[in-house]
Protein backbone atom coordinates (compact mmCIF):
# COMPACT_ATOMS: atom_id res chain seq x y z
CA UNK A 1 0.00 0.00 0.00
CA UNK A 2 1.14 3.43 -0.53
CA UNK A 3 2.02 6.05 1.92
CA UNK A 4 -0.67 8.68 1.52
CA UNK A 5 -2.95 10.10 4.03
CA UNK A 6 -5.29 6.98 3.97
CA UNK A 7 -4.38 3.73 2.75
CA UNK A 8 -8.14 3.14 1.66
CA UNK A 9 -9.92 5.91 -0.35
CA UNK A 10 -13.59 5.62 -0.96
CA UNK A 11 -15.51 7.54 -3.68
CA UNK A 12 -18.94 7.43 -4.53
CA UNK A 13 -20.52 7.75 -8.47
CA UNK A 14 -23.89 8.73 -9.34
CA UNK A 15 -25.20 7.00 -12.54
CA UNK A 16 -27.34 9.19 -14.73
CA UNK A 17 -30.97 8.22 -14.60
CA UNK A 18 -32.59 5.89 -17.45
CA UNK A 19 -36.25 6.31 -17.96
CA UNK A 20 -37.36 3.89 -15.13
CA UNK A 21 -35.68 5.79 -12.43
CA UNK A 22 -36.47 7.83 -9.39
CA UNK A 23 -34.34 10.84 -8.38
CA UNK A 24 -32.92 10.35 -4.70
CA UNK A 25 -29.69 11.34 -4.62
CA UNK A 26 -28.30 14.97 -4.19
CA UNK A 27 -24.72 15.93 -4.75
CA UNK A 28 -23.43 19.01 -2.65
CA UNK A 29 -21.26 21.11 -4.99
CA UNK A 30 -18.15 21.54 -3.97
CA UNK A 31 -18.23 19.18 -1.01
CA UNK A 32 -17.43 15.49 -0.70
CA UNK A 33 -21.33 14.69 0.56
CA UNK A 34 -23.72 13.29 -0.87
CA UNK A 35 -27.58 13.29 0.53
CA UNK A 36 -30.10 10.12 -0.20
CA UNK A 37 -33.52 10.40 0.14
CA UNK A 38 -35.83 7.71 1.47
CA UNK A 39 -39.12 9.65 0.91
CA UNK A 40 -39.45 10.38 4.41
CA UNK A 41 -36.17 11.86 5.60
CA UNK A 42 -32.48 12.79 3.79
CA UNK A 43 -29.28 10.98 4.83
CA UNK A 44 -26.20 12.49 4.52
CA UNK A 45 -22.81 10.70 3.36
CA UNK A 46 -19.16 11.89 2.86
CA UNK A 47 -16.88 10.04 0.63
CA UNK A 48 -13.29 10.93 -0.12
CA UNK A 49 -14.51 11.94 -3.31
CA UNK A 50 -18.26 12.59 -4.74
CA UNK A 51 -18.37 11.98 -8.71
CA UNK A 52 -21.69 13.15 -10.08
CA UNK A 53 -23.72 12.35 -13.34
CA UNK A 54 -21.86 14.88 -15.16
CA UNK A 55 -18.02 13.54 -14.64
CA UNK A 56 -16.41 12.21 -17.73
CA UNK A 57 -14.36 8.65 -17.28
CA UNK A 58 -10.95 10.89 -18.29
CA UNK A 59 -12.06 12.48 -14.95
CA UNK A 60 -12.49 9.63 -12.92
CA UNK A 61 -9.37 8.43 -14.05
CA UNK A 62 -7.49 11.74 -12.65
CA UNK A 63 -8.98 11.33 -9.39
CA UNK A 64 -9.00 7.59 -8.69
CA UNK A 65 -6.48 5.87 -11.49
CA UNK A 66 -3.45 8.27 -11.00
CA UNK A 67 -2.08 8.07 -7.86
CA UNK A 68 -2.34 4.38 -7.20
CA UNK A 69 -0.87 3.44 -10.74
CA UNK A 70 2.13 6.02 -9.54
CA UNK A 71 2.54 3.90 -6.02
CA UNK A 72 3.04 0.63 -7.93
CA UNK A 73 5.85 1.94 -10.15
CA UNK A 74 7.66 2.99 -6.84
CA UNK A 75 7.25 -0.71 -5.38
CA UNK A 76 4.02 -0.21 -3.41
CA UNK A 77 0.95 -2.51 -3.91
CA UNK A 78 -2.20 -1.09 -5.39
CA UNK A 79 -6.37 -1.97 -6.06
CA UNK A 80 -9.17 -0.70 -7.66
CA UNK A 81 -12.22 -2.27 -7.59
CA UNK A 82 -16.13 -1.13 -8.30
CA UNK A 83 -18.88 -2.09 -5.92
CA UNK A 84 -22.55 -2.07 -6.50
CA UNK A 85 -26.03 -3.16 -8.03
CA UNK A 86 -26.63 -4.68 -10.83
CA UNK A 87 -26.68 -2.18 -13.70
CA UNK A 88 -25.22 0.79 -11.46
CA UNK A 89 -21.86 1.19 -13.87
CA UNK A 90 -19.31 -0.82 -12.54
CA UNK A 91 -18.30 -2.43 -15.45
CA UNK A 92 -18.43 0.98 -17.73
CA UNK A 93 -16.52 2.39 -14.99
CA UNK A 94 -13.56 0.13 -15.06
CA UNK A 95 -13.65 -1.10 -18.42
CA UNK A 96 -16.17 1.29 -20.16
CA UNK A 97 -17.95 0.11 -23.68
CA UNK A 98 -14.42 -0.61 -25.24
CA UNK A 99 -10.48 0.09 -24.43
CA UNK A 100 -10.39 3.09 -27.16
CA UNK A 101 -12.42 6.20 -27.14
CA UNK A 102 -13.29 8.72 -24.72
CA UNK A 103 -15.53 5.99 -23.22
CA UNK A 104 -12.73 3.85 -21.76
CA UNK A 105 -12.77 3.07 -18.33
CA UNK A 106 -10.09 2.93 -15.46
CA UNK A 107 -8.89 -0.29 -16.43
CA UNK A 108 -7.22 0.38 -20.09
CA UNK A 109 -6.44 4.29 -18.82
CA UNK A 110 -4.57 2.32 -16.46
CA UNK A 111 -2.53 0.27 -18.84
CA UNK A 112 -1.82 3.22 -21.18
CA UNK A 113 -0.74 5.20 -17.92
CA UNK A 114 1.70 2.29 -16.85
CA UNK A 115 3.61 1.56 -19.38
CA UNK A 116 3.80 5.47 -20.63
CA UNK A 117 5.63 6.02 -17.64
CA UNK A 118 7.64 3.15 -17.21
CA UNK A 119 9.39 3.78 -20.79
CA UNK A 120 9.60 7.24 -19.85
CA UNK A 121 11.55 6.26 -16.51
CA UNK A 122 13.31 3.56 -18.73
CA UNK A 123 14.69 6.55 -21.14
CA UNK A 124 15.28 8.94 -18.78
CA UNK A 125 17.63 7.12 -15.91
CA UNK A 126 20.98 8.39 -16.21
CA UNK A 127 22.59 6.33 -12.98
CA UNK A 128 22.99 3.08 -14.77
CA UNK A 129 20.10 1.14 -16.46
CA UNK A 130 16.50 0.82 -15.46
CA UNK A 131 14.26 -2.24 -16.80
CA UNK A 132 10.83 -3.02 -16.02
CA UNK A 133 8.99 -6.14 -16.41
CA UNK A 134 5.19 -6.54 -16.53
CA UNK A 135 3.29 -9.98 -16.53
CA UNK A 136 -0.56 -10.19 -16.64
CA UNK A 137 -3.13 -12.81 -14.68
CA UNK A 138 -7.07 -12.73 -15.12
CA UNK A 139 -8.87 -14.66 -12.93
CA UNK A 140 -12.36 -15.33 -12.25
CA UNK A 141 -14.69 -15.69 -8.58
CA UNK A 142 -17.55 -17.62 -8.77
CA UNK A 143 -19.45 -19.61 -6.73
CA UNK A 144 -16.68 -19.71 -4.44
CA UNK A 145 -14.19 -21.24 -7.46
CA UNK A 146 -11.57 -19.09 -8.68
CA UNK A 147 -11.31 -20.04 -12.64
CA UNK A 148 -8.46 -18.34 -14.73
CA UNK A 149 -9.52 -16.77 -17.55
CA UNK A 150 -6.41 -16.96 -20.20
CA UNK A 151 -5.92 -20.03 -20.32
CA UNK A 152 -8.41 -21.11 -22.80
CA UNK A 153 -11.52 -19.69 -24.70
CA UNK A 154 -13.71 -21.12 -21.77
CA UNK A 155 -12.47 -20.84 -18.34
CA UNK A 156 -10.41 -23.61 -16.88
CA UNK A 157 -12.26 -26.28 -15.06
CA UNK A 158 -9.65 -26.38 -12.52
CA UNK A 159 -10.15 -24.95 -9.26
CA UNK A 160 -6.87 -22.65 -8.13
CA UNK A 161 -6.23 -22.85 -4.25
CA UNK A 162 -4.63 -19.51 -2.82
CA UNK A 163 -1.43 -19.61 -0.98
CA UNK A 164 0.76 -17.59 0.83
CA UNK A 165 4.55 -17.69 0.99
CA UNK A 166 7.21 -14.53 2.13
CA UNK A 167 8.21 -14.19 -1.23
CA UNK A 168 5.01 -14.08 -3.05
CA UNK A 169 2.71 -12.80 -0.63
CA UNK A 170 -0.61 -13.72 -1.23
CA UNK A 171 -0.87 -15.69 -4.38
CA UNK A 172 -3.23 -18.09 -6.53
CA UNK A 173 -1.72 -21.28 -7.55
CA UNK A 174 -1.09 -22.34 -10.87
CA UNK A 175 -2.88 -19.06 -12.59
CA UNK A 176 -1.41 -18.94 -15.63
CA UNK A 177 0.67 -15.59 -16.49
CA UNK A 178 1.27 -13.51 -19.48
CA UNK A 179 4.11 -11.60 -20.12
CA UNK A 180 3.21 -7.83 -21.31
CA UNK A 181 5.18 -5.16 -22.76
CA UNK A 182 2.76 -2.85 -24.10
CA UNK A 183 -1.05 -1.24 -23.04
CA UNK A 184 -2.29 -2.72 -26.04
CA UNK A 185 -0.91 -6.25 -25.23
CA UNK A 186 -2.87 -5.75 -21.80
CA UNK A 187 -5.89 -4.73 -23.30
CA UNK A 188 -5.95 -8.00 -25.92
CA UNK A 189 -5.78 -10.07 -22.14
CA UNK A 190 -8.73 -8.29 -20.61
CA UNK A 191 -11.09 -8.32 -23.68
CA UNK A 192 -10.18 -12.17 -23.73
CA UNK A 193 -10.71 -12.87 -20.29
CA UNK A 194 -13.96 -10.51 -20.49
CA UNK A 195 -16.03 -12.90 -23.12
CA UNK A 196 -15.40 -15.84 -20.91
CA UNK A 197 -17.04 -13.94 -17.75
CA UNK A 198 -20.10 -15.86 -15.98
CA UNK A 199 -23.30 -14.13 -16.75
CA UNK A 200 -26.71 -15.05 -16.42
CA UNK A 201 -29.81 -13.59 -17.66
CA UNK A 202 -31.38 -11.70 -14.40
CA UNK A 203 -34.39 -9.57 -13.40
CA UNK A 204 -32.44 -6.88 -12.85
CA UNK A 205 -30.05 -6.74 -15.98
CA UNK A 206 -30.29 -9.20 -19.09
CA UNK A 207 -26.60 -9.84 -19.12
CA UNK A 208 -25.74 -9.16 -15.64
CA UNK A 209 -22.28 -10.91 -14.38
CA UNK A 210 -22.66 -13.13 -11.58
CA UNK A 211 -18.78 -13.20 -10.75
CA UNK A 212 -15.86 -11.52 -9.50
CA UNK A 213 -13.19 -10.51 -12.20
CA UNK A 214 -9.68 -10.01 -11.13
CA UNK A 215 -7.42 -8.20 -13.62
CA UNK A 216 -3.95 -8.42 -11.77
CA UNK A 217 -0.82 -6.79 -13.20
CA UNK A 218 2.52 -8.07 -11.83
CA UNK A 219 4.90 -4.98 -12.00
CA UNK A 220 8.87 -5.94 -11.48
CA UNK A 221 12.14 -3.24 -12.04
CA UNK A 222 15.16 -3.69 -11.89
CA UNK A 223 18.10 -1.17 -11.42
CA UNK A 224 21.10 -1.87 -12.08
CA UNK A 225 24.15 1.22 -11.27
CA UNK A 226 27.18 2.02 -12.92
CA UNK A 227 28.96 -0.01 -10.61
CA UNK A 228 26.89 -3.41 -10.85
CA UNK A 229 24.59 -3.19 -8.01
CA UNK A 230 21.35 -4.69 -8.72
CA UNK A 231 17.75 -3.17 -6.77
CA UNK A 232 14.54 -5.05 -7.75
CA UNK A 233 11.18 -3.53 -6.66
CA UNK A 234 8.41 -5.91 -6.79
CA UNK A 235 4.29 -4.81 -7.06
CA UNK A 236 1.00 -5.48 -7.87
CA UNK A 237 -1.82 -3.62 -9.22
CA UNK A 238 -5.35 -5.37 -8.98
CA UNK A 239 -8.35 -3.86 -10.91
CA UNK A 240 -11.44 -5.60 -10.24
CA UNK A 241 -14.97 -5.68 -11.22
CA UNK A 242 -17.09 -7.35 -8.74
CA UNK A 243 -20.39 -9.17 -9.05
CA UNK A 244 -23.44 -7.34 -8.32
CA UNK A 245 -23.47 -6.59 -4.52
CA UNK A 246 -27.89 -7.64 -4.19
CA UNK A 247 -28.56 -10.66 -2.83
CA UNK A 248 -28.94 -13.52 -5.78
CA UNK A 249 -33.11 -14.05 -4.32
CA UNK A 250 -33.38 -10.30 -5.57
CA UNK A 251 -31.82 -11.33 -9.06
CA UNK A 252 -34.27 -13.73 -10.25
CA UNK A 253 -31.12 -15.27 -11.18
CA UNK A 254 -31.61 -18.58 -8.82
Amino acid sequence: TCPMASAVKVAIRVRPLDGTDTSCVVTHSNTNQISISNGRSDELFTFDNVLDERIKQHMIYSLIGEDIVEGCLEGYNGTIFAYGQTGSGKTYTMSGPSTEGDERGLTPRAFEHLFSKMRRLEEECIDGRLEYLCKASFMEIYNENILDLLVSKKPSGINHCIREDLKRGVYVEHLHEESCDTAAACNRLLQKGLECRQTAETQMNNQSSRSHAVFCLHIESRHTSTEGLVNTRRARLNLIDLAGSERQKSTGSG
